[in-house]
């Protein structure tokens, strides 16, 4: 029961809203099964919940308290890329853990930001930014994603002329609800709807593009070609650690990758991340 209850928890905790169906999509329980999780799950705790007939679903509750310890990173994996990740103990053949410098992510926090992603409401942050320091900030998110072992959302700030913005989950000091709707669409992120085409290869100073064309698949063609959003480019070209600099001059033993089409994105400010771009590597 601990694991069905972890979910209704999670979906509570996270999105703000449980129903029947994410019940029987998770287990593969029939309707009946779903229905008396629910109930026994309301029977044992009444404050975390409430049944809302318009949305056909339990809701959150200011009076949640979590019977199991929440996990917010699986949560985001959940939400974010719909991966639901059940740990085995038995027979691995890898380390324990993977080293990370993130801190954990205040659970309070975390489900504050992502209610507000599916209630399409306003919050109200304290956040630290690494170049303007701590600000309180009114934000509209609207998507979640992971990179580097790092977890960021995406949202329209009020404060900002340019509007959206990539904010790290850890940096957030507190977030609550406003309760108030947001006008912002989603598809007004320009940034995060438009695509870009990233042409990666061998680097050219590298003395064994071979082996290199064998990592990437590559062998009918020079490059590899790998379809992203503006948000997320740089991010990508990160964790590769591809040379996006312009002459391609970064050292090949750091940098073994290439991004042969990068003057495609010269004067582009969603690129000044990505390594060799703007001195920053």
């Amino acid at each position: 029961m601990n694991d069905r209850f972890w979910i209704v928890e999670t979906y509570l905790l996270f999105r703000g809203n449980i129903q029947r169906a994410d019940l029987t999509r998770h287990f593969g329980v029939g309707n009946v099964t779903a229905s008396r999780v629910l109930q026994d799950y309301a029977n044992q705790y009444p404050s975390n919940m409430i049944y809302s007939p318009s949305h056909k679903a339990y809701v959150y509750s200011d009076g949640f308290k979590p019977s199991i310890p929440p996990k917010p990173e699986a949560a985001l994996q959940l939400l974010g890329y719909g991966i639901f990740e059940n740990t085995f103990s038995k027979n691995t053949c890898g380390p324990s853990s993977i080293p990370n410098l993130a801190p954990p992510l205040d659970a309070n926090i975390v489900g504050t930001i992502t209610r507000a992603i599916y209630s399409k409401s306003v919050i109200e942050v304290s956040y630290i930014s690494a170049t303007s320091g701590e600000k309180r900030r009114y934000l509209h998110p609207h998507a979640i994603f992971t990179a580097n072992g790092t977890w960021y959302f995406r949202a329209f700030d009020e404060n900002q002329d340019d509007g959206f913005r990539t904010f790290r989950f850890s940096r957030v000091i507190s977030a609550k609800s406003t309760f108030k709707n947001s006008s912002i669409n989603a598809i007004e992120d320009k940034h995060w709807v438009d695509e870009v085409t990233l042409s990666i290869a061998p680097h050219p100073n590298h003395p064994n593009k071979n082996a290199l064309a064998t990592d990437l698949g590559l062998s009918d063609s020079p490059v590899k070609n790998i379809k992203t959003n503006k948000v997320l480019a740089p991010f990508v070209l990160q964790e590769l650690r591809v040379d996006c600099s312009p002459k391609g001059n970064m050292p090949p033993e750091a940098f073994y990758l290439r991004l042969m089409n990068c003057n495609e994105f010269d004067g582009q400010n969603f690129m000044s991340w990505a390594p060799g771009r703007s001195g920053k590597t």
